[in-house]
């Protein structure tokens, strides 16, 4: 008796297995059909919003190609007012330094000057503009000068030399050079 309890026990779990079995099939093929009509549907979503922006992008590319003939006609339009050279001179002046546009100027080893007499000094020694006056007995250093101009490198105040920050020139007659110790 007990045999044909274990008989169908055995029996009844291999049908409820095969059951469970089928119910398991079953769930995972309404699971792959469900995913089947998402992915379908978004699908669709995806072609409808590339259809879109394709739409998009060849009305901007007739935009951008409308622009560039009306470009291209504003350009050709302009050159007829304009006349063009074609010719490979420069028109404009080469330019000079100011060594090249004045008096040579003549560099050499740096040395001390001091002011004969109360005089007044000046930006440049071409077109040279006043800005102020230094007293009789000032002294300055220099290594350059030109016809008849020399330019202060540095000066003494309070017996302490600073170099230039600007270009100051002085009459070549206001000064003499002193001797360097």
């Amino acid at each position: 008796m007990k045999r044909v309890f274990f008989i169908l026990f055995l029996y009844a779990t291999t049908i409820n297995a095969a059951d469970i079995e089928l119910h398991r099939v079953s769930v995972m093929v309404d699971d792959i059909k469900e995913l089947r009509e998402h992915y379908e549907k978004a699908l669709q979503e995806e072609q409808q919003k590339n259809e879109t922006l394709q739409k998009k992008l060849n009305m901007a590319l007739e935009a951008v190609n409308s622009l560039r003939s009306q470009i291209k006609s504003e350009i050709s339009s302009q050159k007829e007012c304009v006349k063009i050279s074609s010719s490979d001179e420069n028109s404009f002046p080469k330019l000079k330094t100011k060594q090249e546009s004045a008096g040579k100027i003549i560099v050499f080893k740096a040395a001390p000057f001091r002011l004969k007499n109360d005089a007044k000094i000046y930006d440049s020694f071409e077109n040279p503009k006043y800005l102020f006056s230094w007293e009789k007995g000032r002294s300055f250093t220099s290594n350059q000068k030109t016809d008849g101009w020399i330019k202060i490198t540095g000066y003494f105040v309070n017996r302490v030399w600073q170099p230039a920050s600007e270009d100051l020139w002085v009459h070549e007659e206001d000064v003499f050079q002193r001797e360097s110790k």
